[in-house]
């Protein structure tokens, strides 16, 4: 399923509540909040999240990812590290300056691309899935520099 720009951010800023802070829901209000968005725009865009079965959303109640809305964070996720590796480590970018360029790279929907860039960094596929593992149980400080 393809998603838009927004909607793949909507999925991280709920992966970052209810994963890297620990809340197993939040609000929309919360969201708002944190996209700088209205409240009303969130709710639309929790509906049509919900149509495509990545939230379990009721208005005016919780807001939480599915298993199918959290591997897709989770995805969109390890693309930004992986571009923020690769612009520092390949194309000296400071670490400053690679989380603005990475946003913009992590929503290119090539798969093909991103397992070039895995084999690129030859990390092996089991230490891919311990990193995906981790991510997933909101262990988000992880770093493949040096692997």
């Amino acid at each position: 399923m393809q998603l838009s720009f927004t909607e793949e951010n909507y999925l991280k800023c709920l992966y970052h509540f209810t994963v890297e802070i620990g809340c197993s829901s939040t609000n929309t209000k919360n969201i708002s909040n944190e996209l700088n968005v209205k409240p009303a725009t969130v709710t639309s865009m929790m509906k049509k999240l919900k149509e495509k079965c990545l939230v379990d959303y009721e208005k005016y109640g919780k807001v939480s990812l599915t298993d199918s809305g959290k591997n897709t964070a989770v995805q969109l996720i390890r693309k930004h590290r992986l571009w923020e590796v690769f612009l520092v480590e390949k194309l000296q970018f400071s670490w400053d300056e690679v989380h603005e360029v990475a946003e913009q790279l992590e929503h290119i929907q090539s798969t093909k691309l991103i397992d070039h860039l895995d084999a690129f960094w030859a990390i092996p596929k089991q230490i891919r899935m311990v990193i995906l593992s981790l991510t997933l149980k909101g262990i988000s400080n992880i770093s493949i520099a040096g692997i």
